[in-house]
């Protein structure tokens, strides 16, 4: 890269030449690689085309070892192997590789197979191993090269002179449409190489110049040595040294880097500013034997010099343009355009209004929210507002009351431009007391529901803009006062009112806040467990109940809890037997309750039985003994089911005071209102017969018939006028059940194969004015018709 200054130039390279005898003309040297029993080609008319330097070498020997001097090849901007008759060692291919992967460019010459001239075509193999690398690993050299794909077969083609147009678009080929050639070999491309230039149809359109990319830099190869070397007139016409420059020649303008002024800066007048620019070439290159700078600039020159002080004494818009040319004659030229700014910003500002002076000043309320509205305009960029606000953002000090013939107060803006350039502006304002209290009532809170006689604190505040100490001692008043209890003994509907003023007699809005005493606890309506109902054990028992209240409307329901042991339209459990409360419990807004129990009776589906186990079924007992009364009753439904186990007709010890043959009774009842006797027979006289004589048992029960249902029928549900049916539930015991939708909503409801027993089937409708329909049926089973 150029250093920071190209100051002097001629002095510098006149120094350079005078400490070295290393010629630096040209725009960039050419390597052209003598050793390896290369053809001593003529690379003249290479030269002058590419406007480079040839730099011949060859072998040399460090011990035994070959390797390549001068220096680095980092420093030629091309390489080119000519016809090499014997291999490359692997040292040296090593810093070709490198060379290239770096940036570099090499160009490898082939040469078609078996020509004595040319090393019969031992250059093909050798610049094979250079793309390819020595590929046997008994080879000394044995080792990769450049890292390409691409290499020459031993395909002759096309003797004598030729030319082809059958050129690819490159950058190699930029200006390249007709390339002489005669007697060349071929190109196998591989996987990298992309062809430049093709033989003619005639002869297949084989590729025979080709360009592989490789790191940052490129490896060309070339088939034939005449397309590049000296060679007769016969060339001239064509365009084999527009190839050459492109390849080898410096096309590329030098740079130019303006610093100081930056494209578009902007200064204040007469503002210092240092110039600050330099310029640079592709070409540029430090070898690392040389300490003194190699540059390919030949010129590098601005309006004043690098580090000089350029113009701002004038304002107005100014231009910096630098001009610089190469060697090689590739010019460029480079313009930054700045500004000298003698104007300072302008300020408007339409809040505060336009109160210059006292006299002017605008007033403003106290404690309002008044953003300041003003803006700094430039002829250049945005200005910098000096105390950090933007137009808007500043809200105006109206904390406190200022009025004539106080002094008012100032909102100041202070603006500067990008460059320094500054103005001021101040208005003037006062601030008056105009904002009312506001009132706020937290109990009670509009359309709240009390009881009657409920004990409700009044809950209410007044606040002003200004602050508490604006509130006029005194007027804050309410129906009550603040803390006091809310009028509730009148029911019906009430108004909680509340005003308030602030010291400068500003009356806040009054606030009236309606509330509703209510008297009226909810009504709570129990279908189902019906009042001394009775349900077989098992039977689904589907709850019906709800609650109402009279303050109920289309828009406001007053009922706020409506609470059974189960929830409206759930199964009631009825799987123990006996009696039963079913107690339902309500509340509505304002907290009146309300509470309803019906008793219903589970009853059993199994008669219960008494035994009598003294005195034993014909008994005999000698007159005077004591003879006592046992029994005990049952129920496979469980004991809650039996109702009543009690002696007939008699209590304490049986009579034994006279012979005669006698009958006692146990009777029990369930709740199902099945009712079992058991009757023992006993004997009293002088001679009861012998202990151990067992006494005669009474009839085996006859089990019950059990009954199933035959029972089934369809619920069709029609329309009401006025409305549509949305939809439709059916429900048999708390089951739902399928229904269909049609013209009519129906259901099929079965109780076929179902025990003896009751059964509710409810229907619940929604309509399309948002109202719900509800019917109830009980259907029994096992009983005669018309029962």
């Amino acid at each position: 890269m150029l250093p920071r200054r190209i100051v002097g130039l001629g002095v510098c390279l006149a120094l350079l030449l005078v400490l070295t005898t290393v010629s630096v003309a040209g725009a960039r040297d050419t390597l052209v690689h003598d050793g390896n029993a290369a053809v001593s080609n003529l690379f003249s008319r290479f030269a002058a085309a590419s406007n480079s330097t040839i730099v011949r070498t060859s072998n040399t020997y460090d011990g035994f070892i070959p390797y390549q001097p001068p220096g680095e090849l980092s420093k030629y901007g091309c390489v080119v192997l000519p016809l090499n008759g014997t291999p490359i060692n692997k040292y040296y291919r090593q810093r070709l590789a490198a060379y290239v992967e770096a940036g570099g460019t090499l160009v490898a010459i082939g040469e078609y197979a078996g020509s004595p001239a040319y090393n019969d075509g031992a250059a093909r193999v050798v610049m094979n191993q250079v793309s390819l690398g020595v590929t046997d690993p008994g080879d000394p050299d044995f080792g990769a090269g450049v890292g390409s794909t691409m290499s020459f077969d031993a395909t002759t083609l096309d003797f004598f002179h030729h030319t082809t147009t059958n050129i690819a678009a490159h950058q190699i080929t930029t200006g390249v449409t007709t390339i002489g050639y005669d007697a060349t070999a071929s190109i196998t491309l591989g996987a990298g190489g992309l062809a430049l230039a093709r033989t003619s149809l005639l002869t297949g359109s084989r590729p025979f110049i080709a360009v592989d990319p490789i790191g940052l830099g490129r490896f060309v190869m070339v088939a034939d040595s005449n397309v590049l070397i000296d060679t007769p007139d016969e060339y001239t016409p064509y365009d084999n040294d527009v190839l050459v420059k492109n390849l080898c020649g410096d096309n590329t303008k030098p740079t130019v880097t303006i610093v100081t002024p930056p494209n578009g800066a902007r200064y204040k007048k007469d503002q210092p500013v240092i110039g600050d620019y330099l310029c640079s070439d592709d070409g540029d290159r430090v070898p690392p034997q040389f300490p003194i700078y190699h540059s390919e600039i030949a010129f590098c020159t601005g309006p004043v010099a690098d580090g000089a002080l350029i113009d701002t004494a004038t304002g107005g818009n100014k231009s910096f343009t630098v001009n610089a040319e190469d060697l090689s004659g590739n010019a460029a030229s480079k313009t930054h355009n700045y500004v000298v700014d003698d104007t300072p910003p302008v300020i408007s500002m339409t809040v505060p209004s336009a109160g210059l002076d006292v006299a002017t000043a605008g007033i403003y309320s106290r404690q309002a929210v008044v953003s300041a509205n003003f803006s700094c305009t430039d002829d250049g960029p945005a200005p910098t507002i000096t105390n950090s606000v933007v137009s808007g953002a500043t809200l105006l000090n109206t904390a406190s009351t200022v009025m004539p013939p106080a002094q008012p107060l100032q909102f100041v803006v202070n603006c500067s431009d990008s460059v320094g350039n500054t103005s001021t502006l101040t208005h003037y304002y006062y601030v008056r007391d105009d904002s009312l209290p506001v009132i706020t009532v937290t109990n009670p809170i509009a359309g709240a529901r009390f009881r009657k006689g409920q004990a409700v604190n009044a809950a209410y505040s007044c606040t002003d803009a200004d602050g508490a100490a604006d509130i006029k001692p005194g007027s804050l008043l309410g129906t009550v006062a603040v803390g006091a209890l809310i009028p509730t003994a009148i029911a019906g509907d009430n108004l909680f009112k509340v005003n308030c003023k602030d010291l400068a007699d500003n009356a806040a809005v009054e606030v009236n806040v309606p509330y509703v005493v209510d008297e009226s606890p909810p009504t709570i309506n129990i279908r189902v467990p019906a009042a001394a109902g009775k349900y077989n054990k098992g039977v689904q028992i589907v709850a019906d109940y709800d609650c109402t209240d009279p303050d109920t409307t289309l828009t406001f329901n007053d009922i706020l809890t409506c609470n059974g042991p189960v929830v409206d339209a759930a199964s009631v459990d009825s799987s123990i037997v006996g009696p039963k409360t079913f107690k339902v419990d309500a509340t509505d807004v304002a907290g009146n309750p309300a509470t309803k129990t019906v008793s219903y009776t589970i009853l059993g589906t199994s008669p219960p039985a008494v035994v009598i186990s003294s005195p034993a079924n014909n008994a005999a007992f000698k007159i005077g003994a004591a003879i006592p009364f046992s029994f005990a009753c049952s129920d496979p439904d469980g004991p809650a089911d039996i109702k009543s186990c009690t002696r007939v007709g008699g209590s304490g010890t049986l009579d034994s005071t006279k012979a005669g043959k006698f009958e006692v009774s146990a009777r029990v009842e369930d709740f199902t209102d099945n009712v079992k006797t058991t009757t023992h027979s006993y004997t009293v006289s002088a001679n009861p017969p012998a202990e151990g004589k067992a006494p005669t048992t009474g009839k085996a029960p006859v089990a019950a018939k059990v009954c199933k249902s035959r029972r089934s029928f369809t619920i069709r549900v029609k329309k009401k006028r006025g409305v549509k049916i949305v939809s439709a539930t059916v429900f048999v015991n708390g089951k739902k059940q399928k229904t269909k939708k049609g013209k009519r909503i129906t259901s099929r409801v079965t109780l076929i194969g179902l025990k003896k027993g009751r059964y509710n089937v409810v229907i619940r409708v929604k309509l399309s004015d948002g109202r719900t329909a509800t019917d109830r049926r009980r259907f029994k089973t096992c009983t005669p018709k018309g029962k």
